[in-house]
């Protein structure tokens, strides 16, 4: 049991290899490069004739079964990727081309040697997608106590990443609403909120609609937002009217043409 003891201490003790450098961006946005850093030391005694370096993907949400090989070099041989979505830098860094929400997941950085070692991190791209967008119309009345014209607000969003969640607010009032949501299909969600409220209770105040991300820290991080001050729409009854007094026009010269 000593013996046993004292060979892993032994072991331990003469451990050479460590990763010096590693860099994994936490969250991107949709559309940009990601730069992906590991360096490596050596002791002095070392050398590196039978090193390799691996780079390691699993995607988010994903299991141990679709962890895929990105990178790798050995020793003596020229670096190659295994994806068609990076490019090769010195130092056993890679770069990332236009990431997508499909790109979110855990990469992994293998050294070894006569040693291993592993660093591992988690990179989330986001995306507001179509949205938010904001749409007010104007509905019977209804159940409330009351007998006037209600409001149909509704806020969505499609192709949304990562996992959303919406808030309306009426004068910076939160409102119940109703949330439907959908989704992932490559990590993308669509998402819809909607509420009913009285006419005049939304009438010359401002309208909201607040899309955030439940895995991001919306003060770290942006949230998307598109607010209008609502007005009844009186443009018809004007437009109306215009055109009631051109046709009188109209046909007032009609008459007249006719007489003459």
């Amino acid at each position: 049991m000593w013996g046993i003891a004292l060979l892993l201490c032994l072991v331990t003790g003469t451990r050479q290899l460590s990763i010096t450098e590693f860099s994994v961006p936490n969250v991107i946005e949709v559309g940009e490069d990601v730069r992906l850093k590991c360096r490596y030391k050596l002791a002095p005694t070392e050398n590196d004739k039978a090193l390799f370096v691996k780079w390691w993907f699993t995607p988010k949400n994903g299991s141990s079964d679709q962890r895929s090989q990105m990178y790798q070099r050995i020793a003596g041989h020229e670096a190659a990727a295994i994806h068609h979505d990076i490019k090769l830098d010195e130092n056993d860094d890679i770069l990332l081309l236009n990431v997508t929400p499909a790109d979110s997941g855990e990469y992994e950085c293998e050294v070894s040697n006569i040693d291993e070692v592993r660093r591992h991190s988690s990179l989330l791209v986001y995306t507001k997608g179509s949205g938010p967008s904001l749409n007010i119309t104007l509905i019977e009345d209804g159940s409330d106590d009351d007998e006037e014209e209600d409001a149909l607000i509704t806020c969505s969003a499609s192709d949304v990443s990562p996992y959303p969640y919406m808030y309306i607010t009426v004068d910076g009032e939160y409102l119940d609403s109703e949330e439907l949501l959908s989704g992932p299909e490559e990590n993308l969600y669509d998402i819809t909120s909607s509420a009913n409220v009285s006419k005049s209770k939304i009438e010359g105040v401002e309208v909201s609609c607040q899309m955030f991300y439940r895995e991001m820290n919306s003060t770290e991080h942006p949230h998307y937002s598109e607010t209008i001050t609502y007005h009844s729409d009186e443009s018809g009854d004007a437009g109306f009217a215009l055109a009631s007094c051109a046709l009188l026009v109209i046909a007032t010269l009609f008459i007249s043409l006719s007489l003459n």
